[in-house]
C-alpha cells in the first residue's frame, strides 16, 4: 500500500482479516499537529464484490453511530479510487487475546479476578451503550455485536478497555435475511447463535461471560479440536463449576 492514502499518512501494516487490512497511520493538522491512527481498508480482491463492499459500508454505518469510552471510536469513511476505508481510533496496547495467549502459556502471567471482572465490567458498559443504541426517530435499532471474543476487546496501557470490529454486526430485526447464516467465533457463541438462530442482545452478553470466565479460569469454556465438536459443545451450554477451576 502506497505511503500516502487520501489525507493520511501509512506507517505499517498491522493486520489482516477476511475483508479487510488495517494499517497504522498518523493525520497531520495545523502547525505540525499529528495523530496515530488505524486505517481499515478492504482487501483489494474483495474491493470489486458488491455483496463486501456493502458489507463495509455497513460496517462504518453502524460503527460511526457509537460514541462511547468503551467502543473504539470512528473517526472517517472515505473512498480512494476503487479502495473503500474506515480511520479510526488507534488503542495503544492489546488485545484480550494476546494476554490470555501469554497467561496460558505461563501461569505466573493469570489475569486476577479483580482485573477479569474490571475488563468484564467495561466490556458490557460498552455493550449496554450499543444495545440501547436509537436511530434519528428514537427507535431502538436492536444491535447485536455478534462477534465478542477476547480478539475484538482491546486493553490500553492506561487500562481503558474498548470493543472493536462490529464488522459482523446486525440489526436485530435483519437477521431474517440470511437465515442460519453463522458469523462470528464458535467457542465465544452463544446456544443460539451456534444453532443458526436469530439472536438479540442476551447472546452478546452470553459471549461477556464465556469471555470472562476464560480470563478467571484461564482456559477457555468449550474446548474444542474440530468445528463440529465445538458446535455441539457451544449449543449444550454445560458450563463446568468454577470454583475448582479459579485461582483461590
Amino acid at each position: 500500500m502506497k505511503k500516502r492514502f487520501d489525507k493520511y499518512e501509512i506507517l505499517e501494516r498491522i493486520g489482516v482479516g477476511g475483508m479487510a487490512e488495517v494499517y497504522l497511520a498518523k493525520s497531520h493538522g495545523a502547525e505540525g499537529l499529528e495523530k496515530r491512527l488505524v486505517i481499515k481498508r478492504i482487501l483489494p480482491e474483495l474491493a470489486s464484490n458488491p455483496r463486501f463492499v456493502e458489507m463495509f459500508i455497513a460496517e462504518a454505518r453502524i460503527a460511526m453511530a457509537l460514541n462511547h469510552p468503551n467502543v473504539v471510536q470512528i473517526y472517517d469513511f472515505g473512498k480512494v479510487d476503487d479502495d473503500f476505508y474506515i480511520a479510526m481510533e488507534h488503542v495503544e496496547g492489546v488485545d484480550l487475546g494476546q494476554t490470555l495467549s501469554a497467561s496460558s502459556r505461563d501461569p505466573s502471567q493469570r489475569m486476577s479476578v479483580g482485573d477479569a471482572v474490571y475488563v468484564a465490567l467495561e466490556l458490557v458498559k460498552g455493550l449496554d451503550y450499543a444495545h440501547r443504541r436509537r436511530d434519528h426517530m428514537g427507535e431502538e435499532l436492536g444491535l447485536v455485536h455478534r462477534d465478542i471474543s477476547p480478539q475484538n476487546v482491546l486493553v490500553s496501557r492506561d487500562g481503558m478497555v474498548k470493543i472493536v470490529d462490529f464488522g459482523i454486526a446486525k440489526v436485530a430485526s435483519l437477521d431474517e435475511e440470511n437465515p442460519g447464516l453463522l458469523k462470528g467465533k464458535f467457542c465465544y457463541m452463544s446456544p443460539e447463535q451456534a444453532s443458526g438462530r436469530a439472536v438479540d442482545a442476551r447472546s452478546d452478553l452470553f459471549s461477556a461471560g464465556v469471555v470472562l470466565f476464560e480470563m478467571v479460569c484461564n482456559r477457555p469454556l468449550f474446548t474444542y479440536t474440530t468445528k463440529d465438536e465445538t458446535l455441539s459443545l457451544v449449543k449444550s451450554a454445560i458450563v463446568p463449576d468454577v470454583g475448582g477451576l479459579a485461582p483461590n
